[in-house]
């Protein structure tokens, strides 16, 4: 098992997004286009870069594997060949075209493209993967003792003196995938997540929290079946108030090459304790359970934006604080300069 830290995205966006701006500046290339200039090769090549653009990679890369049996030396099309491959997850067919432009006196800033996109690809081809990342912040807040964790159900005195503070912020994940031999992309995995928030003078919104998950991405089609365990804990000023264990599933049917229709179940028992805050946290634990659907929608190669709308439904050893309800959410992730 080799284990890498890398940024894939850094790679994906230095090469589309120099190829998008071409692309606009072309104009978009249709394929009556291309009908009506069947031997122009540059033309050809702007086409396989709107269908790239469009999310169609096979039919990009069956166009770029046309242009390179005309023009092998083309260094510029068998990049993006290579990427394209990449983005299809023959990281095998990509190694292969890297190696053959690395023979090749290619300008510095290609090369280095070249070499990135090589390591992640002898990477993606490895049978176990791990990734990772850390993210550092800050965050300034007006009122920090009246945001104590709102699942805690931390019952703050309300005569406490209000107070503006800062708080620095600390999280990461890493994630470790191991790809079954099915020959469909079947894989294992073990996802872990850790959020720290240390506040500066309100100790009571101190909290440190964390969760793991187990499981499998398994296809049948074009459908994919992720089932997983999950285990979280959270603690707030320095004591354990809830610890969850469960599973779910979530669910992913691409309808187009750009659209994906998403569809999850969550089903876990909280297990509350009581704390210094909060002295009626055994009466809310019980069952917590969320489920709903949505959709992914790759607006452009670098941003993707992703919908889910879930129904909420708690049950406490306490009827009081029983609830049910809804939660919308709207994430965009747009890579930006070189990712």
């Amino acid at each position: 098992m080799k284990l890498a830290l890398l940024c894939a995205a850094s790679v994906i966006s230095s090469l589309c997004l120099p190829l998008a701006a071409a692309s606009a500046q072309q104009g978009q290339v249709t394929f009556a286009d291309v009908m009506a200039r069947p031997d122009d090769l540059d033309l050809n090549f702007a086409y396989a870069r709107a269908q790239a653009d469009d999310g169609d990679h096979e039919q990009a890369a069956a166009t770029l594997e046309r242009l390179l049996l005309l023009r092998p030396n083309w260094d510029d099309a068998r990049l993006f060949y290579a990427f394209t491959l990449y983005r299809l997850g023959d990281f095998e067919g990509a190694q292969r075209e890297l190696e053959l432009l690395k023979a090749r006196p290619l300008p510095a800033e290609q090369g280095q493209q070249v070499d990135q996109l090589l390591t992640l690809s002898r990477v993606g081809s490895n049978q176990t993967r791990v990734t990772g990342s850390v993210s550092v912040g800050a965050v300034l807040d007006e009122n920090p003792a009246a945001i104590a964790d709102q699942r805690s159900g931390a019952l703050l005195d309300p005569r406490s003196e209000r107070k503006t503070d800062g708080a620095g912020i600390l999280a990461g994940e890493m994630r470790i995938e191991h790809t079954l031999p099915t020959g469909h992309g079947d894989l294992l995995f073990l996802d872990t997540r850790g959020w720290v928030r240390q506040q500066f003078d309100v100790e009571i919104a101190d909290y440190v929290s964390g969760r793991i998950r187990a499981g499998g991405v398994f296809f049948a089609g074009d459908l994919s079946i992720t089932p997983f365990a999950h285990y979280g804990a959270y603690t707030l000023d320095d004591e354990l108030f809830l610890q969850e264990s469960g599973g779910g599933i979530n669910l992913g049917y691409p309808v187009t090459p750009r659209l994906e229709l998403l569809g999850e179940v969550l089903a876990l028992h909280e297990e509350f304790d009581d704390t210094d805050l909060n002295r009626y946290g055994a009466e809310q634990s019980g069952t917590y359970v969320a489920a709903g659907g949505g959709f992914s929608f790759e607006l452009t190669p670098v941003d993707t934006m992703r919908f889910k709308a879930l129904y909420l439904d708690k049950s406490a050893d306490l009827v009081n604080f029983d609830y049910h309800g809804y939660e919308l959410q709207l994430f965009n992730h747009l890579d930006l300069g070189a990712g």
